[in-house]
């Protein structure tokens, strides 16, 4: 099974290659965003192929939830060519406002370096944002030139505008995961896999483990269970072969009869397998 979440995974890295060299012909460093989106896309899917070779279907679940939020900016990010440039440069300007705030903790001079320690005081970890190993202030100055740059201009106005806490929430955007799946036209999922994932992320799946229908006492699954391993692994492949066509579909439509052949070939031989597995439900 992890052979074929890694065939999935490896048609997808061979569309992204080809969606690179697009982007380093246009010399545009606007394509920075999506670049590193994709690549971190790959993580959890290729997560999942290493957790399937030991057998362990359990982990999965939070892999696959990062995968679909991953899905779920990626496909947003590249909606529609007139919006594809802002979209960007508002997931630059909240990942470096992020790394501000965090810099700001570190800092016990400012206003959030004060909350957050009055916050934590007293606790084990209360001195954990005191760095002495760095200058903070240059760190901090550093990243408010950036985020204040002319760049990010019309970013900050929508800001200012709207309040969003996301990235994607500007412009009229989704205010929230939920909404943004809903946008996607991935409701469905949404309030299946990702709310099932999710659980387990939230520490609220415990419960799952235990194993029904057996002799007294309590039974469960022992720690590295394979039972639902086939589920996760078809899951896995469906990200990569889902955002492989999206890709294609969006930039790269020349690319459909060898992305047909890799799937006839190389693919399905792997989901027929996965789906030929028994006694492994989760």
């Amino acid at each position: 099974m992890a052979d074929a979440v890694c065939e999935s995974l490896g048609s997808y890295l061979w569309v992204v290659g080809e969606l690179f060299e697009t982007f380093l012909k246009s010399q545009n460093d606007i394509h920075a965003v999506p670049a590193l989106l994709l690549m971190e896309y790959a993580e959890p899917i290729d997560g999942v192929s290493i957790l399937a070779r030991v057998g362990s279907a359990k982990n999965c679940t939070q892999l696959l939830r990062t995968g679909m939020e991953l899905q779920l900016n990626v496909m947003f990010l590249m909606e529609g060519d007139d919006t594809y440039e802002q979209r960007c440069l508002a997931y630059e300007y909240f990942h470096f406002q992020n790394q501000l705030r965090v810099a700001q903790k570190c800092d016990p001079n400012t206003e959030v370096g004060k909350q957050v320690r009055g916050q934590s005081r007293d606790e084990p970890l209360g001195d954990i944002f005191d760095r002495t190993s760095s200058d903070i202030q240059s760190e901090i100055k550093a990243l408010q030139a950036k985020v204040n740059s002319a760049r990010y201009a019309a970013v900050r106005a929508e800001v200012a505008r709207t309040k969003s806490k996301r990235w994607y929430g500007l412009w009229n955007g989704p205010a929230n995961v939920e909404a943004l799946a809903g946008r996607l036209k991935q409701h469905a999922i949404y309030e299946t896999l990702y709310r099932y994932w999710s659980s387990a992320s939230h520490g609220e799946s415990a419960l799952k483990r235990m194993i029904l229908g057996k002799a007294e006492g309590l039974q469960m699954q022992p720690v590295r269970s394979p039972a639902g391993l086939p589920a996760a692994c078809r899951h896995a492949c469906s990200l990569a072969n889902s955002m492989t066509l999206f890709i294609v579909d969006k930039r790269l439509p020349h690319l459909h009869p060898e992305m047909a052949n890799r799937f006839i070939e190389r693919i399905k031989p792997g989901l027929d397998y996965i789906d030929s597995v028994q006694g492994l439900d989760g």
